[in-house]
């Protein structure tokens, strides 16, 4: 078998040599690296890991998965500590009510 020195990134078409399309993918950290496959996944439903991709991609992929990972934080917070807007309108309205009687 033939081993070309140079590969295509199956995400942009571009052409790099092999190990721009694998050493950074094997260095990242496992939660990030998971999540960035998650991410090229959704969009190149074919894509494996041994496929590769040049670190282009795989910063753009990497970084929408941080933003899709801190919306999830941010929703599962809100729905957790969540407080109904018309509610805490009233209740601050009661306040106010309150300590305007109080004050006369």
């Amino acid at each position: 078998m033939i081993s070309f020195p140079e590969s295509i990134c199956p995400l942009c078409s571009r052409v790099f040599a092999n190990e721009l399309l694998h050493n950074h993918i094997a260095s990242e950290y496992p939660r990030v690296r998971q999540s960035t496959i998650e991410v090229i996944l959704a969009y190149h439903p074919g894509w494996v890991e041994d496929d590769g991709a040049c670190g282009r991609c795989w910063r753009l992929y990497r970084n929408a998965g941080r933003i899709l990972d801190q919306m999830k934080n941010a929703k599962s917070q809100n729905v957790a500590g969540y407080r109904n807007p018309v509610a805490l309108a009233a209740q601050g309205h009661d306040q106010d009510q309150t300590s305007r009687r109080d004050a006369y």
